[in-house]
Formats: structure tokens, sequence, C-alpha cells
């Protein structure tokens, strides 16, 4: 059978782990969910669709401002099936139509403000500011569906059998002087029990893979959560060959409290099946990120890039990865005597040839 958004796999929450120490400045989570892998088949460097519930509590306070009844089971269902939280173009327009208000109306015309207005205020403080009359159908009719939120699977079928491993950040953010949390975040590392049923499906990737040989060097650059999937790559590639090479720049905040799956990888790179290079930015006054690293390790980086090795990043879109291409074109220029046309050039030659592999959000 074929599993996907509309007709999920269940699978059964077994653990739930925090990895971050009590001085760290966020919660991450190992999460291990339990699957028949006759049933449910995946790889490493694939995803997982999670399809989250929202929050009790904000369900009951949105149905407190329309004013509809939070004790009738059908109700809470319906709106277990949309954002509740960030607002739509559409309920926008509705609510401006029986409300008469030009306020809202201006706010439409302008793309820009209406997008600030919807990080500003959920659904509920829009009501309350616009009291409007829907019914439960009606006003779900509005709203964006519940999305799946992807998260990297961070083990190998061959190593845990019948398991799916994630590490999952609870994200955090703070409006109007309230902390709230990511839907999805919160749904794995607060919401839900032990022996609770997870609605997911497995998202393939056919690109962000392991090379076919196993002998193959590979380098590996995940800070932060973006190390999910190098676990679950380390994981098939020892269980295939002991032999392989393996290089891994991870980085976080704190050796101390943020150093995820820290005895495993130790551990690997005691048995010699792993280079590992670590950056822990708040740990001393200059900051030290993966970046920094590669360019440290310029000559060997190199190297290894000479000998064959495919490239994996993973993580942050926004600035991560943009400065982790910049020092991987700064060590061709240095240590490949490249001018910088011919270091992009080598570069995208390494994409095309998917050597150089990115999975960015």
């Amino acid at each position: 059978m074929e599993f996907n958004r509309k007709t999920p796999y269940f699978a059964t929450l077994s653990e739930r782990k925090l990895l971050s120490g009590p001085g760290s400045t966020k919660k991450t989570y190992h999460i291990s969910l339990k699957i028949n892998s006759k049933e449910l088949d995946y790889h490493p460097g694939d995803s997982i669709g999670v399809i989250p519930l929202n929050d009790t509590s904000l369900i009951e306070k949105t149905l407190d401002v329309l004013n509809i009844s939070k004790t009738d089971k059908n109700h809470i269902e319906t709106l277990q099936k949309v954002n509740i939280c960030t607002g739509t173009k559409k309920l926008i327009e509705d609510i401006a139509r029986k409300n008469q208000s030009k306020e809202l109306e201006t706010l439409l015309k302008n793309k820009e403000a209406l997008k600030e207005y919807f990080n500003s205020n959920h659904v509920w403080e829009i009501l309350k500011s616009y009291p409007t009359s829907f019914s439960i159908d009606e006003f779900a009719s509005l709203l964006k569906p519940m999305l799946p939120r992807f998260y990297s699977i961070a083990s190998s079928n061959k190593a845990v059998e019948n398991e799916i491993h994630l590490l999952v950040a609870d994200n955090t953010y703070l409006l109007k002087g309230e902390i709230f949390h990511g839907i999805g975040s919160n749904y794995l590392c607060n919401l839900s029990n032990i022996n609770d049923k997870i609605a997911i499906y497995v998202q393939k990737s056919p690109h962000f893979k392991l090379p076919d040989l196993p002998e193959t060097p590979i380098i590996m650059i995940g800070p932060g959560t973006g190390v999910a999937p190098f676990k679950a790559f380390l994981q098939e590639r020892t269980a295939l060959c002991s032999s392989t090479k393996n290089w891994l720049f991870f980085g976080e905040r704190n050796k101390n409290h943020d150093y995820y799956y820290q005895r495993y990888l130790e551990d690997l790179k005691s048995n010699n099946n792993l280079d590992l290079d670590l950056a822990f930015s708040r740990d001393q006054a200059n900051k030290i990120y993966v970046q920094d690293l590669i360019l440290e390790k310029g000559q060997k980086f190199f190297s290894w890039i000479q000998n064959n090795a495919t490239i994996y990043v993973c993580g942050d879109a926004k600035q991560m990865a943009k400065s982790v291409e910049k020092a991987i074109l700064d060590v061709f220029q240095k240590h490949g005597q490249m001018t910088e046309e011919e270091s992009k050039a080598f570069l995208k030659e390494l994409r095309r040839s998917k050597r150089y592999l990115c999975d960015v959000y």
C-alpha cells in the first residue's frame, strides 16, 4: 500500500528523549516511532511527513471567541484538520464583507501589510478584533488545511529494524509577550504521549542519498538538527562496510548541552569509522561555526574531493548553507589554485555529477 498525506501510516510513539542539557538555550528531542518495516519502507536521506494535531487549548480558545460549543467533539475534530493559528486572505475577505470593514478592505490591498498582520495576530486575535458569526464548517473552510511537517529520518533500518528515529527541536516564538510553539514540533515534543498513534508517510529523496559504492568517501556538513540524516548515513554505511571513509562537520551552541548523539559519534571516531570536526559557537569568546572548520581543514577537505568524495549539506538555508558554500569555494581557490570563476565552475560540476548535495530548509 502506498501511504501519503490522505492515507497516512499510523506509527506508534515509543520513545521521546530530551538530548539538550539543562543549561541549553533550547530543547531538542530524540523521537522514536515504532513501525512495521514490511509495511513502511525508507532509506537514509528520506524524510517523513508528520501530520500533526493542534493544541486542544488553542482550539478551545478559538471556539470561545466564535461562541461555538467547545464540548462538542465534532467541533474539535473539524478544527484539527486546519491550521487555526495562521490567518488567510479568504478569512479576512469574509470578515471584511460581514463587518463592512473599510480598515480590512484597505489591508487586503497591501500584500506586505497583510503578511505582517498575519505574523502579528493569531486567528483568534483577529476574531476578537472583528467579532463575526460563523458556522464551524464555514469557518474551517476559510483556513489553510493542516499540512504535514517534514523531518529528516535519523536512522537506518539496517541498524534499527521496525523503527524510525527523528531529531526534533521544540521551536518556540514570542508574540505579544506570550510564548507559542510551532505546530509540528509542539505535537511531537509536548502534546503527544508514549504509545500514541502518529500519522506519517515517507517522503522519498531521489537525490539526497548515499553513493552507490559504500567505499566512496563522504563529507557531511550538518549543524544543529541538520545532523539527523547523517546519523542515518553512518548507521547504513557501517552496517554495509566497516572500511568506509566518513567525515562529519557538526556544530551547535554549547558542547556540554547541545552535542546530540555524542556517544555514538565519539564511538565511531574511536573505531576509525569517522573523521569528526566540531564547532560549538558559544564555548569561546570568538564564535566558531562549521564553515570556519572547513577553511581550517581546507587542504584535507580538497584532498578528499580529489579522491572522489561526495559532499552533503543539511540544515538552515538562509545563513548556514550560503556560508558553507562560500567556505568551500574559498577552499577550492586556495588549495586547488583556482580563480573565483574556476571554483564556481568546479562546484557547478560537482552539483551536476551529484557530488554536492543539499537538503536545506
